[in-house]
């Protein structure tokens, strides 16, 4: 199985969890859709009814929708990085943090592979 994301031997997050995960975030649907449909400005429009935590992934997405694409496999990317769906983003800082290198490195580790609201 191909691995999307490891710190460790240990634990991995594959591919295909990392996949599935992407499609069952609501956020990051809504702008792959508005990305293949170049309909941001409807997505943005929509925005009041939605979550706080929700607005404001939607619209750092918005605001970053210039160098955003979506692979084959339906993963959105920010540039090479991969964007983290919210169900996973606490367990792969965790997977980074494991190496105990302190917050300034394992926050700059994450920005080379993958990115999410909040992050930078």
């Amino acid at each position: 199985m191909e691995q999307c994301y490891s710190h460790t031997e240990k634990e991995t997050i594959s591919m295909q969890e990392f996949t599935e995960a992407t499609q069952e975030d609501e956020c990051i649907q809504l702008a792959i859709t508005a990305f293949r449909t170049g309909r941001w400005h409807e997505m943005v429009h929509n925005l009041s009814r939605r979550t706080e935590e929700a607005r404001h992934t939607l619209a750092t997405l918005h605001h970053v929708r210039q160098v955003l694409s979506v692979s084959s496999e339906g993963c959105l990317f920010r540039g090479l990085r991969l964007v983290v769906p919210q169900s996973l983003q606490l367990r792969i800082v965790g997977l980074e943090h494991a190496a105990h290198q302190g917050i300034v490195k394992t926050k700059a580790r994450l920005r080379c592979k993958v990115w999410f609201p909040g992050l930078d």
